[in-house]
């Protein structure tokens, strides 16, 4: 299978993170998990990728990594940005709720 399982388990990681911070928003109950979760899912995707460019890097595979560094950053920054923010919103609802 290679590495590319490294980019794939990146992706599906970074839905993860992403989907249970929107269904955490949405829950009543049980939303701190859902926040350790979203951010445990959230690094695990960019630890993912940091290793996928570590790969890149011992094989020597320049132009593949020339290719796909300025995208690979982008996502990597967007999945961030976006799961604290949606983070952020999701305890603030569950914050003013309670009170």
């Amino acid at each position: 299978m290679g590495y590319g399982w490294l980019n794939l388990g990146s992706i599906l990681l970074g839905i993860i993170a992403l989907a249970v911070s929107f269904r955490g928003i949405a829950a009543e109950k049980k939303w701190k998990p859902r926040l350790a979760v979203s951010a445990a899912a959230c690094a695990a995707a960019i630890g993912l990728q940091a290793l996928y460019r570590m790969h890149q890097v011992s094989i020597g595979d320049w132009a593949g990594l020339a290719d796909t560094e300025g995208l690979a950053e982008m996502a990597s920054v967007f999945l961030l940005a976006l799961t604290v923010l949606i983070n952020l919103i999701m305890v603030r609802i569950h914050r003013s709720v309670r009170q």
